[in-house]
């Protein structure tokens, strides 16, 4: 009976840092998830701004449709596939401003001058 005495209380100390450390556990996914979506949501605005559906018609349908796929997987608590699609969203995001800048109206301005 003696040996048992060592464990009174344990359970219910043990239960409750058992619980806290699964909470802690499953948020670490959304904690990687929602800056990587941050930015890819602030790319393809970039890319908006820039035109890049004119411009970069490639990269911008691709950097929205990763996007959207990003929070359809997080939606489904599936946060390293959408941490991958947001991260390749604000590539092809990226990828359509720097493009959009090469080909859009501030170069198309001085082409005439010749």
């Amino acid at each position: 009976m003696n040996g048992l005495r060592i464990f009174d209380g344990f359970g219910l100390r043990h239960g409750a840092l058992c619980l806290l450390f699964m909470a802690v556990l499953g948020a670490c996914g959304p904690a990687r998830y929602i800056p990587a979506i941050r930015g890819a949501e602030v790319a393809v605005a970039k890319a908006t701004e820039a035109k890049g559906k004119t411009f970069a018609p490639y990269w911008f349908t691709k950097a929205t449709a990763y996007l959207a796929k990003a929070k359809e997987e997080a939606a489904a608590a599936d946060y390293g596939r959408a941490l991958k699609y947001a991260e390749t969203a604000k590539t092809a995001a990226d990828r359509a401003v720097s493009i959009s800048r090469d080909r859009g109206p501030a170069n198309e301005q001085g082409e005439g001058d010749d």
